[in-house]
């Protein structure tokens, strides 16, 4: 001890230390980090569920906070009953998301899905006329698709497809003939649009399920009817008794179409009885809307607010007023308002791309729209009767995208149209996920992040179900670093880095979490 050598010509012995000598515990004061990220598309097991959040955007109701989930100077932390520190509500930037086995979907800007959230349905001649009867021998005011004597005109425009035939002798050969352009070809788009007869005979009934294609053309109904179109429109029909055979006359001034079609008419006054002078009244074309584009940007987005009833902003129920009253009257208040009361009127019943940058962004605009953005009763403008409020799209712990549609009437404020409350329920859906590119070809498919959503297709009735995508993750690689407090304890410091995004020129951007015990 005295000279501070080793005698090596001896057998090792026992230390012996001084009584009343002591050693002073060094905390740790600083620590240090050498690392390599992994900017590559391939991370197989170096990665963490992604972040989840619940239904309501722009609140926490873990925290029940107001709070901006897609913040990227705030980082929001909340204890667990395990007494873990886990992040909470946190949106991040999609193009940095990977699949369950690692693999990057390197989504780029433009790319993204459709998502159809229920079949489109329409069937002509709403207004029930009736079908020519060729067997019943008298003068007739029907809907009227040709015959051996009479051939009729199809001129319609369907999902911006113009298809015409001038020689159509039966609704069967029209059916037919529309149906020769649902898929596409060489030479021309698809409609994606399925015709079938109506079971009596006077119309059709259009069916699109959004299962085909990935341009705007072969999504939803669009259908235009032509003024030059007489196949399956009101004709006056006049039996002669002599000549043992009908007489036809589609312009018969007894008719009024009022600029209108019998396939997309509204109102049909009076019912056609022979005598009576018949007008139509409505529109020459309709738009059924049940599928959306979702497409990704690498620019930020700020969704305006909007109350929703699973939380988050205020509302009082007001008492012998047609509309219910708002607690508060900042701007948020005031916008979150205006916009729900948008909304109910239709605001989101259009084909206008849904723009998307982070996973809260996507989660929202789902959740939106399959609640007030899709035309469930086929009628082809928005009603009471196309909310369904109960719908709730939230990420959960997992990473996976979780969808219910819960029976039964929503929970929001009450709204009234002239002085009658509107009630909403529930309603049957039907998921089909598809790729999204555009009509020039200038995007390309991303298969890979259409990958991850196709496990929400399929029948989705209101219910007690939970569908769900496939699992999302984040690039993750964390360090355990050994540190000491000043009574010589040892403690696991977590160092957690997590890729949040990918910027525009090409470059990784990392959040750096620690977590001290």
């Amino acid at each position: 001890w005295d000279t501070q050598s080793i005698d090596s010509s001896r057998s090792p012995q026992n230390i012996f230390i001084d009584p009343g000598m002591h050693i002073p515990a060094a905390k740790s004061t600083e620590v240090a980090i050498k690392a390599n990220l992994n900017s590559g598309l391939n991370i197989g097991t170096a990665s963490r569920p992604l972040y989840s959040l619940d239904s309501i955007h722009g609140y926490n109701k873990k925290t029940g906070e107001t709070k901006d989930e897609n913040d990227t100077g705030t980082t929001q932390f909340y204890t667990t009953s395990k007494n873990a520190i886990d992040v909470t509500e946190k949106g991040v930037d999609c193009a940095s998301l990977f699949n369950a086995s690692g693999q990057g979907l390197n989504l780029r800007e433009g790319q993204g899905i459709w998502v159809s959230y229920a079949d489109a349905k329409y069937q002509t001649n709403k207004v029930g006329a009736s079908a020519f009867d060729e067997n019943k021998h008298q003068n007739q005011t029907a809907a009227f698709w040709g015959n051996a004597d009479q051939k009729t005109t199809l001129s319609i425009v369907l999902n911006g497809v113009k298809i015409e035939n001038k020689d159509i002798t039966s609704i069967d050969q029209a059916v037919n003939y529309i149906n020769t352009f649902t898929v596409a070809n060489d030479s021309r788009p698809g409609t994606g649009v399925k015709a079938v007869k109506s079971k009596d005979g006077s119309g059709i009934e259009f069916v699109n399920d959004n299962s085909n294609g990935t341009t705007d053309n072969m999504k939803n109904i669009n259908l235009v009817v032509n003024s030059d179109n007489t196949a399956g429109e009101l004709w006056n029909a006049k039996w002669d008794n002599n000549e043992n055979k009908f007489t036809f006359n589609q312009n018969d001034p007894a008719i009024n179409k009022n600029g209108t079609s019998l396939w997309t008419a509204d109102n049909m006054t009076p019912t056609p009885d022979g005598n009576k002078q018949i007008t139509l009244t409505g529109k020459d074309n309709v738009s059924i809307i049940t599928a959306h584009k979702y497409i990704y940007s690498s620019s930020a987005q700020d969704l305006p607010p909007m109350y929703n009833p699973d939380g988050g902003f205020n509302y009082v129920q007001g008492t012998g007023a047609d509309k219910p009253t708002w607690n508060g009257t900042t701007d948020a208040d005031v916008g979150s308002k205006n916009y729900y009361d948008a909304v109910h009127n239709g605001a989101l019943l259009n084909t206008d791309a849904r723009t998307f940058h982070s996973t809260e962004d996507l989660r929202e605009l789902l959740q939106r729209d399959a609640r007030y953005g899709v035309d469930y009763d086929g009628s082809g403008s928005f009603a009471a009767n196309d909310v369904n409020e109960g719908v709730k799209v939230v990420v959960n712990d997992s990473g996976a995208f979780s969808i219910t549609n819960p029976n039964g009437e929503t929970k929001s404020p009450p709204l009234f149209n002239n002085g009658n409350q509107l009630t909403f329920n529930a309603h049957n859906m039907s998921f089909n996920i598809t790729s999204y590119t555009d009509s020039q070809g200038k995007v390309s498919t991303n298969e890979a992040f259409t990958k991850i959503f196709k496990g929400l297709d399929g029948v989705f009735p209101a219910g007690n179900q939970v569908k769900q995508s496939e699992l999302l993750k984040l690039s993750s690689f964390s360090a355990g670093l050994e540190i000491y407090d000043s009574l010589g304890s040892k403690h696991t410091l977590e160092v957690q880095f997590v890729k949040q995004s990918t910027t525009q020129d090409g470059g990784n951007e990392w959040q750096m979490i620690i977590r001290v015990p």
